[in-house]
């Protein structure tokens, strides 16, 4: 298929017209690739070009051998490359086929993850390709992996992907494809070369790929030799090039299509131009076989004319540029005097300029206002005089003329823009610059891809695709407002991504407003469920989301929730049809304990009731996947039953109803533990009985709480209440699916009815506890007096040890039993006392074989220095305190102590860290320590933390080959771009998915000392940075 066909095909699909800046097309997805793979006057071999691009766009240099086997029905060639095994370093080849339809990435800045991100697409496209061919089999193997493309019967692609267990080794990439053999030698050898699959194929390189060097049966690629080459400024070179290569375009070390007809366009003479030209700006069309006419295509021709002016009689590569500037004129001719150019740092003087060539294109209005320039001349001046703000005349002259912002399709695909709060952005060198943010939120399912787009003079200048945690299907139109620094901002790709990243940053912020923007639109509602924004945020949707959480008012314990825009999602209706959002869900178990739910065609009239309170609703499908998630199963009461047969929310002596016979018990005994509504009616009457004093009929050993402890292998279990009473620890009691590895302590999940009649019956909290102390639990059992009381107290500050003898904690529990127990391999092997002033300290400590060997003596030493790193925390817990709270008093009291004893004899050195500790202290603003909401991905924590910590605009990347912390790219700039190193163990345990929150934590407060550090920040700023992240940890530890 040509060109202009492809073109064909875009019109009829675009559902915009003109030059607009936003398109979408219709075309499915298997379509495309299909189409992809038609490219037009493709050979058999030209797949492997692809291939040679895939490799030069991710090294340099590459080794290649070929082998070709042949079997009764195929022949095999197998195409092996090796490289550099760090190259592939966390790369994710996924379903690569895919990546054939990724847009081009573009030039890049060398980095390694846009090396990788150019490898897969082009790799995937060269496979995409190859199947063009119709082999047998294609398959495609890698240290991370193999991928095979075979055949399949049906309609539409004839051929799939499957993944394979096969890896080869290290920096190995095989490329293995096999083609059906015909009944005759002589058309085989027609069909694919007489000298062999391998040799066509090489042939072709010979032709196509300049660096191409063979070594015996090794084919070295490497990128074109820059000897002789005549570089165009930063933006391209020509290099040097035999007749059939000249006046091509040279993309990734291989020459493609030809430029003579652009460039015919364009008015350069081509015979004048004799080499091949390297442009990585360049933009190529669908099928690769011409390029794009657009800035960057004319700034080439434009550096093609000035070299041509400063060519000699060699030829195009014999053009040389003057160290110093040239006669600089006016768009009419008229000479530029040295004083107009002239500017001081910082002044921001801004000029118009075009280029040599195209100064007769421009109005006769304006010549004599716009400096005619070539781009040598460009790139000098703006050496010479950096204060001097340079502005092309296409943004302002051409803009004006009609090459506007076209949102059209944009408009017609998306709710009625919503204009976001005015705010005003700092630029690096000190300005404000008012923006005006509009969103345009997506109303098509396939529309997910969000966008931004800074518009200056009616023109797009960027185009900045969403990544990481963007809300999905939203186009932002940044408009920043007319001043003189708006001109020049177009011509700074890094500020306006800079820009763009803050926007982005405060839009998360309005995450809430965006969906209340999409609630109250006129879709209809199924249409309004298919919009990627609302579909992605009810797909993420859960309890924890909401944050729902148990509060106890009027003696029952209740739900609650925080204000959130999808509670008025419509998730049932009732018999009569009246609708029920989540909010009406949420409130119904808030007052009852669950929600009665029936079947649209099947109705029972001697169960259902129209109380108020137990009426029967039909959940539509958004509501049959939403409710479960959000309230339990537990909670969702299924016809045929008896709503009062359930737990309500109300007190036990008003529940008998929910006692069962022995029978019944047995029968639901029998139904097994996986039943969650047998459990809860068990575990119903269990409570009930117990508070009423009525036979709980052995229901106490049995496994019916569904406990979640954080700091087990297998965190979610089933345990009876007499182990849970039994375990000592406190058990806090949260609504279904709020637990997680977040959590401080062990939690009970329970929905509302049977959460009340827990919380009535022992009195546990309904917040989780650290490491499950207890706080205001129920009185002791009998029997339950002494030690176990003490056990279970609150320790008023508690000290982590890990030390090669030992691990474990000290604690100071405020009138508690004070000693040390020793424990080696499972045995209590004594106590130890601790001399004053530490005497009143406790804890645990587990010997290791290297403990038990050193003796007493070593542990002694060991637990009194770790004592004394606890006087200095208490000092430091104290001032953080509430005043006149019990911590902060028992804090008090333990300082006293030491400093009395530490004043009549100093031998413990307390005196001495107190000094130290008080010359550390500042006294802070509460406003400081602020803490941050976490998003709901592991993997996007320290990000999160880190601008939370700094405080500052900028990026978070991670650099995949470096060992060092943080780099700070310049730290003198406002923004601030963090490179992490991804090999430093710090930062591979905190992004890791199984990482816990105090990996995180200790990364984040690691990355931001330094960083700090490195932009000289004072003592101040570095310890509220700190508090910012330790607050932050102290609040989501507990939500």
């Amino acid at each position: 298929m040509s060109d202009d066909a492809v073109d064909g095909v875009v019109a009829s699909r675009r559902r915009s017209h003109g030059r607009g800046a936003a398109r979408s097309f219709t075309v499915a997805h298997g379509e495309a690739l299909l189409r992809l793979r038609e490219r037009p006057d493709a050979g058999p071999w030209d797949w492997t070009l692809v291939l040679v691009r895939a490799l030069l766009a991710l090294t340099d240099g590459v080794d290649v051998r070929a082998t070709t086997t042949t079997t009764d029905a195929a022949h095999v060639l197998a195409i092996e490359c090796a490289f550099e095994p760090e190259l592939l370093d966390g790369l994710e080849l996924g379903l690569i086929y895919d990546a054939a339809l990724e847009p081009d990435p573009g030039a890049g800045d060398g980095r390694l993850r846009h090396r990788q991100q150019r490898f897969r697409r082009l790799l995937a496209r060269a496979c995409n390709e190859a199947l063009a061919t119709r082999p047998r089999r294609l398959e495609l193997a890698t240290s991370l992996g193999t991928r095979s493309f075979v055949r399949r019967e049906g309609a539409g692609d004839p051929f799939v992907e499957r993944l394979g267990a096969e890896r080869s080794r290290a920096g190995l990439l095989t490329v293995r494809i096999e083609l059906e053999r015909t009944v005759s030698r002589w058309f085989d050898g027609l069909r694919f070369g007489g000298r062999g699959l391998f040799a066509a194929a090489l042939e072709l390189w010979r032709e196509r790929v300049p660096g191409l060097v063979v070594d015996g049966e090794v084919v070295r690629l490497r990128v074109p030799p820059g000897e002789g080459a005549l570089l165009l400024g930063t933006h391209a070179r020509v290099l040097p090039a035999s007749a059939e290569q000249r006046r091509r375009l040279i993309r990734d070390g291989v020459v493609t299509c030809s430029l003579e007809a652009p460039l015919r366009e364009a008015g350069l003479p081509l015979e004048a131009i004799d080499g091949a030209i390297e442009c990585a700006a360049l933009q190529l069309t669908v099928y690769e076989s011409g390029i794009v006419r657009d800035d960057a295509f004319a700034l080439l021709v434009a550096w093609l004319h000035d070299a041509l002016a400063h060519a000699g009689e060699q030829g195009l590569r014999s053009a040389s540029w003057a160290q110093q500037q040239d006669a600089i004129v006016t768009a009419d001719g008229a000479a530029v005097s040295p004083a107009t150019l002239h500017a001081e740092p910082g002044e921001g003087r801004e000029l118009t300029y075009v280029f040599r060539h195209e100064a007769l294109a421009l109005p006769l209005s304006v010549r004599a206002r716009v400096l005619a320039l070539w781009p040598s001349q460009l790139e000098l001046l703006a050496r010479e005089q950096p204060g001097l703000t340079l502005v092309p005349a296409r943004a302002v002259v051409q803009g004006l003329e009609g090459d506007r912002l076209d949102l059209t399709a944009l408009a017609e695909g998306s709710l009625p823009p919503l204009t976001l709060p005015t705010a005003t952005w700092q630029r690096e060198r000190g300005e404000s610059l008012a923006i005006v943010v509009e969103a345009y939120v997506h109303r098509h399912a396939v529309a997910s891809q969000s966008d931004a787009l800074v518009v200056v003079h009616a023109r797009v200048v960027l185009r900045e695709r969403g990544e990481g945690d963007t809300p999905p299907g939203v186009t932002l139109t940044i408009r920043p407002t007319l001043s003189a620094g708006t001109a020049s901002l177009a011509s700074q790709p890094e500020a306006m991504r800079a820009l763009v990243r803050a926007v982005w940053q405060d839009v998360a912020g309005l995450h809430d407003r965006l969906l209340e923007h999409v609630l109250g639109s006129s879709l209809d509602p199924t249409l309004r469920e298919r919009v990627p924004l609302l579909a992605r945020a009810v797909e993420g949707l859960d309890a924890r989301g909401l944050e729902l959480h148990y509060v106890a008012t009027e003696g029952l314990t209740r739900l609650q929730w925080r204000a959130h825009p999808l509670t008025a999602l419509v998730v049932a209706h009732e018999r009569g049809g009246q609708p029920r959002t989540l909010g009406d869900a949420l409130a119904r178990a808030r007052d009852v304990g669950g929600l009665v739910l029936g079947e649209p065609a099947r109705r029972w009239y001697a169960l259902e009731q129209a109380d108020g309170l137990h009426d029967t609703w039909i959940a539509t499908p958004l509501g049959q996947t939403l409710l479960p998630r959000v309230l339990g199963r537990a909670a969702l009461w299924q016809m045929p039953c008896v709503p009062e047969g359930f737990a309500h929310v109300a007190p036990a002596m008003q529940q008998r109803r929910t006692l069962l016979d022995r029978d019944e018990v047995a029968r639901l005994l029998g139904r097994g533990g996986a039943d969650e509504h047998a459990r809860a009616s068990l575990l119903a009457h269990l409570l009930v009985a117990t508070i009423t004093a009525a036979d709980p009929m052995g229901l106490a050993t049995v496994p019916l709480l569904p406990v979640f402890d954080p700091r087990a292998v297998v965190p979610a279990r089933l345990l009876s209440l007499a182990a849970v009473r039994a375990d000592g620890r406190s058990f806090a009691i949260v609504p279904p699916g709020t637990a997680s590895r977040d959590l401080v302590g062990p939690v009970i999940e329970l929905p509302p009815g049977l959460a009340s009649l827990l919380h009535e019956c022992h009195h546990w909290p309904l917040q989780p506890q650290p490491d499950g102390s207890r706080v205001d639990a129920a009185p002791p059992r009998e029997g339950a007096q002494g030690a176990s009381a003490n056990a279970r107290a609150e320790p008023v500050l508690r000290h982590p040890i890990a030390d090669k003898l030992a691990v474990g904690a000290l604690a100071l529990i405020d009138e508690g039993r004070s000693g040390v127990a020793l424990w080696a391999r499972g045995l209590h092997v004594g106590d130890l006392e601790l001399p004053a002033p530490f005497a009143a300290l406790g804890g645990r400590l587990w010997l290791s074989d290297a403990g038990v060997r050193a003796g007493r003596p070593a542990i002694e030493k060991l637990v009194t220095a770790q004592a004394r790193a606890l006087f200095v925390a208490a000092r430091r817990q104290a001032g953080l305190a509430p005043p006149g709270s019990p911590r902060r008093r028992a804090l008090e009291r333990f300082i006293a102590h030491c400093e009395a004893v530490a004043a009549a004899a100093d031998g413990d050195g307390v005196g001495a860290r107190r000094a130290a500790a008080r010359s550390r202290t500042r006294v802070l603003s509460p406003e400081a320590a602020t803490a941050a909401r976490l998003p709901p991905l592991r993997r996007l924590w320290l990000p999160a933390l880190v601008r939370h910590a700094l405080s500052r605009p900028g990026g978070f990347e991670r650099a995949w080959l470096s060992w060092k912390l943080v780099k700070v790219a310049r730290p003198d700039a406002v923004a601030w771009d963090l490179e992490v190193g991804g090999r430093h163990a710090w930062i591979k345990r905190a992004v890791d998915d199984d990482a816990g929150p105090a990996d995180v934590h200790l990364a984040a407060l690691a990355v931001v000392a330094e960083a700090l550090a490195q932009g000289h920040a004072e003592p101040l700023a570095v310890t509220a940075a700190l508090l910012r992240i330790l607050a932050t940890a102290h609040v989501s530890a507990r939500v």
